[in-house]
């Protein structure tokens, strides 16, 4: 979950009190969006099962080598320009927000056994043509549902 200002933060975990929700995500994110920051600390609140307590996580991207501006809004024709030469494995600035990102969250879902391992993980998912690959699947398992073709 994404926020911007503690009070929201702090709201949502009651939401997710009353809903039983044990396991979860908080995030100061870039324009309250879980993504994760590259220009500052990203500030990260985890919430394990059998835990009362949030966890702080206050992670810097310098730590590990991606620290650098935020991608800014892009207009559109520029974001898909943008999205497939990072999917092409190009080591572009939103190649490197995906990496970042990407790595925190493979690693928080259990599909890393570290931060570190993640974004190895993120990065090569990018360079290999796997992340381009699952878009392809993705796009298609669409078509077929809605029988539209969809080019790859």
């Amino acid at each position: 979950m994404g926020f911007v200002h503690p009070p929201t933060e702090d709201r949502a975990q009651i939401t997710y009190a009353l809903r039983e929700q044990s396991f979860y995500t908080t995030v100061k994110g870039l324009e309250g969006s879980c993504d994760l920051p590259r220009s500052r600390t990203a500030i990260i609140g985890l919430m394990n099962p059998g835990s009362t307590e949030l966890e702080r996580l206050l992670l810097h991207p310098r730590d590990f080598g991606l620290a650098g501006k935020d991608v800014s809004d892009l207009p559109v024709a520029e974001l898909a320009v943008a999205i497939e030469s990072a999917l092409a494995g190009e080591i572009t600035p939103l190649a490197q927000s995906a990496i970042w990102n990407g790595g925190f969250y493979l690693w928080r879902c259990g599909a890393a056994d570290s931060i570190d391992a993640g974004l190895t993980l993120a990065k090569a998912l990018l360079t290999d043509g796997k992340a381009q690959t699952a878009l392809n699947d993705v796009k298609q398992a669409i078509a077929s549902l809605t029988a539209i073709p969809v080019a790859p």
